[in-house]
């Protein structure tokens, strides 16, 4: 709806820090909702993962280590993006990491303004208590960072299904799979 649109932008809006697309503008032309944005020049985690382009391990962790900064502002400042995953990560050519898309950013507090069960997110990221429809708070963007840092460590995502039924299952009923052998222990324990 509207006033959702302009409630996520508002929230967004309010977001300034270097890890977080900036929002200069938005509201309505011509009946129009609209929200104007930072150009970023790069390109999504999910496109470098494809093409194979963050080949070294301090480069993933680094990538990690900057969306948990964007998020900690954002949590810090009371708002949960409820939808990271790695097409919402930009990679700049400068190495800094932007979290964009706050499409789904939700004010801690607030009210659900959707439909009842209405899936909201992308269902590899999207945590167990999303699918059991309990009420969220910032550990469900933090969930979403393990699966992405799972996803840099394997090269897969740690569920995965060939159908959503699936793979809520799997989120909500089976363990995490154990580290790669290979992961330093450090690394392994987050």
């Amino acid at each position: 709806t509207r006033a959702r649109f302009l409630l996520e932008a508002r929230s967004a809006a309010r977001l300034q820090h270097p890890n977080i697309v900036i929002i200069y503008e938005f509201g309505e032309h011509e009946g129009v909702p609209f929200i104007a944005m930072e150009l970023l020049e790069g390109e999504t985690l999910a496109g470098a993962l494809r093409a194979g382009r963050l080949p070294e391990m301090a480069q993933r962790v680094e990538v990690v280590r900057q969306l948990c900064e964007g998020l900690a502002y954002a949590h810090a400042n009371g708002i949960i993006h409820r939808d990271v995953k790695p097409a919402n990560v930009t990679l700049l050519p400068s190495g800094v990491v932007k979290v964009v898309d706050f499409g789904l950013a939700w004010l801690e507090g607030s009210v659900a303004t959707t439909r009842t069960g209405q899936l909201l997110g992308t269902p590899h990221y999207m945590a167990p208590e999303q699918f059991l429809g309990q009420p969220v708070d910032h550990r469900v963007d933090q969930w979403a960072v393990g699966v992405i840092l799972w996803e840099l460590l394997t090269g897969r995502r740690p569920f995965d299904a060939s159908s959503v039924p699936s793979l809520i299952y799997q989120v909500v009923h089976q363990p995490l799979p154990p580290a790669p052998a290979k992961t330093p222990p450090g690394l392994a324990a987050v």
